[in-house]
């Protein structure tokens, strides 16, 4: 028969463990997550790289100061930096909630 205090240490040595799985799915999840948001990345970079465009001279001017073939790099660009501020907040959000 255990002790109260063998058996408190065993239940936070348990409590630990079950905490530490729980971050091993969590790291995981967005590890996996991560590197499919890269390959979706490439992919988009791959497929929208050859983009052209015009300049006009209706209120466009910036666009003219991009290469031609560079549209789909901007666009995976834009894209990628959405998804990362969007992944952040939700990291920061389950932080919080996990403080609390």
């Amino acid at each position: 028969m255990r002790s109260t205090d063998e058996m408190t240490l065993a239940i936070h040595a348990r409590a630990k463990a079950l905490r530490r799985a729980e971050e091993n799915r969590r790291i995981a999840l967005l590890g996996g997550a991560g590197t499919a948001l890269g390959l979706t990345l490439v992919a988009l970079i791959g497929a929208l790289g050859g983009l052209q465009h015009r300049a006009t001279t209706a209120g466009y001017e910036g666009a003219s100061l991009v290469a031609d073939s560079s549209g789909g790099y901007v666009l995976a660009a834009v894209a990628a930096f959405m998804v990362g501020v969007i992944v952040t907040v939700i990291c920061l959000r389950l932080k919080e909630k996990n403080r609390k």
